[in-house]
Parts: C-alpha cells; sequence; structure tokens
C-alpha cells in the first residue's frame, strides 16, 4: 500500500509558521456574526443585569465586566456551537427562535471562556487580551474584584441556561458542559502556577496543564451544540468532544507559537510566557531538542525580561527550527483528529467535525473575500 501524503496545511493556524501575517479568519459558514453580537448586547447582556437587578450599582459592573471580555478569544472559534447544531439538527428543529437560543448558548460559551481568561490572565500575569488590557487592570477593585467578578459571570451563566433551557431535554448536560470550563480551566491554573518552580521543562506536568486548562473546556462548544440539536446520546457527545479536546490543544499551541512568531499587535498579547518562566509548548518542544549547551543558555536566558536574553531565546527556537516542529506537531493532530472523526457513527456529525478540523488547519484563507485583520470589536 503507497504511504499517504503529508497534508498540506494552509489554514490561519499554520499561517503565522509560514512568514504570513497572522489573519482572523471566520468559518466560511460563520456568515451572521452580527446577528451573535445582537444576541449578546441585546439579550444576554441584558438579561443577566436583569438577574442582579436588586443590587444597586451591580447591573452595570456586569454589563462592563461581560462587554469587555466576551469574546476573549477571535469570535470566529467559537462558531463550533452553531456549526454542530445547523449540520445536525433536523430542518424542522431549526426554527428561529431555536437559531436565537442556539446564539445565546454561543454567548454564554464565550463568556465562560472569558471568565476562565480572567483567572489565567491572573496566573500568567498578562496584561492584554485580543488587544485589549486586561479586566484586572481597568475595573474598579482591581484584581481581586475581578476575580469575582468571574465567579459571579459563572453564576450568571448557569442562571440563563435554567431561564432558557430549562425544559429542554439536554439542560441538564448543558449543566455539565459549562461546569467544565470554569472546574478544570482552574485545575489547569493552579497546575500552570506551580510548574514555574520547577526547573525541569519536561512535557509531564505541561500535558496536564494544558489538558485541563484548553482540551476540556475548549471541548465542550462542540458538545453544547450536539445536545441543542437534540443530541444526548452518552455516546455520540463523548466521541464529539474527543474530537474538539484537539481543537484546544490546537489554539494553545498556536498561542504559544505566536508569543515568540508573531508581533504583539497580531497576537494581541504581550509576553508573560517568556517573563515568568512560564511552560509552554514552546519550552517543552525546544527543550526536547536541544542539545546540553542550547539547554543550558536556555535556562539561563527563560523567564526574564530582559530584551537582550528575549531575543537569545528566539534565536535558541530558530536553531532547532521551532517554526517546522510546531507545522509537523500541526500534522499529527491533524492525523489524530481524522482517526477520532471516522469513528463516529452518525455522518452528520462526522461532517460537522471535519469541516471544523478543515477551517483550522487545511482550508486557506481568502484574501480577497475572508481575511479580517485582528481588530477588538
Amino acid at each position: 500500500m503507497a504511504a499517504r501524503a503529508s497534508v498540506n496545511l494552509r489554514g490561519f493556524l499554520a499561517r503565522v509558521a509560514q512568514n504570513k501575517e497572522n489573519v482572523h479568519v471566520r468559518h466560511k459558514l460563520d456568515t451572521e456574526i452580527d446577528k451573535y453580537y445582537k444576541t449578546l448586547h441585546n439579550v444576554v447582556i441584558p438579561d443577566c443585569m436583569d438577574l442582579v437587578k436588586e443590587i444597586p450599582g451591580y447591573p452595570q459592573r456586569v454589563k462592563e465586566c461581560i462587554s469587555h471580555t466576551t469574546p476573549s478569544y477571535y469570535d470566529g472559534w467559537n462558531f463550533s456551537i452553531e456549526l454542530m447544531y445547523k449540520t445536525v439538527a433536523d430542518e424542522h428543529h431549526q426554527t428561529e427562535k431555536n437559531l436565537e437560543k442556539c446564539r445565546i448558548l454561543r454567548a454564554l460559551k464565550d463568556m465562560s471562556y472569558a471568565m476562565a481568561g480572567i483567572v489565567d490572565d491572573y496566573a500568567d500575569k498578562g496584561e492584554y487580551r485580543h488587544g485589549k488590557k486586561v479586566w484586572a487592570s481597568i475595573c474598579e477593585g482591581g484584581q481581586e474584584a475581578a476575580i469575582y467578578d468571574s465567579v459571579a459571570v459563572n453564576y450568571l451563566i448557569l442562571l440563563m441556561l435554567h431561564r432558557h433551557f430549562r425544559n429542554d431535554p439536554g439542560y441538564s448536560r448543558l449543566l455539565e458542559l459549562y461546569n467544565m470550563v470554569p472546574g478544570t480551566a482552574a485545575i489547569g491554573n493552579t497546575l500552570d502556577i506551580l510548574d514555574r518552580y520547577n526547573s525541569n521543562y519536561s512535557d509531564d506536568i505541561w500535558k496536564h496543564t494544558v489538558q485541563n486548562k484548553a482540551m476540556n473546556s475548549i471541548c465542550t462548544a462542540g458538545g453544547t451544540g450536539l445536545v441543542h440539536a437534540g443530541v444526548i446520546c452518552d455516546d455520540l457527545i463523548a466521541k464529539t468532544c474527543d474530537v474538539f479536546r484537539y481543537t484546544g490543544l490546537l489554539f494553545q499551541v498556536w498561542d504559544d507559537f505566536m508569543e515568540y512568531y508573531a508581533l504583539q499587535e497580531q497576537s494581541g498579547k504581550g509576553s508573560p510566557d517568556s517573563e515568568y518562566n512560564i511552560k509552554s509548548w514552546a519550552t517543552v518542544t525546544a527543550m526536547a531538542h536541544f542539545n546540553e549547551a542550547q539547554a543550558k543558555e536556555f535556562r539561563a536566558c527563560y523567564g526574564s525580561s530582559d530584551p537582550a536574553k528575549r531575543s537569545r531565546v528566539r534565536e535558541l527556537y530558530d536553531e532547532v527550527n521551532l517554526p517546522g516542529l510546531y507545522m509537523d506537531y500541526l500534522r499529527n493532530i491533524h492525523m489524530t483528529m481524522e482517526k477520532k472523526i471516522s469513528i463516529i457513527p452518525n455522518p452528520r456529525i462526522r461532517s460537522a467535525c471535519t469541516s471544523y478540523m478543515e477551517w483550522l488547519l487545511v482550508e486557506p484563507p481568502n484574501v480577497e473575500e475572508q481575511i479580517e485583520r485582528i481588530k477588538v470589536y
């Protein structure tokens, strides 16, 4: 049997390793982003304010917190909820009411990720997210109040699910999927903080960190769309979430790689990883390929705010061809996702999973029609 040809990665997650400008490209079917923002600002945020209307001044704080932080990542990433629903749900189920409820789920999931982002920024000492100052740096009460804001908004998310979905057959599943985000993110951030005191740059702890911080939280989006489509089979939900776990891994690895291979105005973040000795995909991968002298020099330079040492870290990454290792890693993830998609018995679910994967990794951006430079909404 002839060996299978290596996949040609041209999706936007690969661009930064190909010396191309980082861009934000939505899925080709994500054409109603204006409706998403209308739902977020005209339905979800007002409802959240209504839930705390008896507390003087607090509704406005909730509004400002959600408006500033959501979405905390690129808004196209969470299209997986709508993509799964629109691909899997029967046509008669896709009423205007249910499509609106799907957008509510997407907004609530973005809010849950944003609240995890507040905690993540605290753990990583981040100053910027998506090109904006982090919530803790601008809100009244500072970092301490921001942490409690994240707890409060996660509570409001559960109240919103009760308000809009309590009579749906998959309501209990939705509660599980939304509770997973703050729970697993908390585990991941704790591991992340503890690992900074470890001078061993192996991937033992990093694997568990990224599994909880990214994989186990991002995977819930695909499962959410599936449940809203009326699929509450444990096996199908588990297999779907298993595929989308790897999209969480992709986003985390891409974010780690971006710190050294994209301009800050393109990545929307500063350089907290290198300054605070945060273990990342870049550090554990490079360390596995360094010779003894390179590893010694890396340990002397990484974790410093000194521009010269930071520059040397980038040179050391180049010496082991980190961009090439990044592309190899993406190809391996692509193969893993293909295998996991192939065992899903439902053809519609397979189609949605494949479509999302191809958008991230394979489909080249249409420069004339689809590319949107990273912006703040």
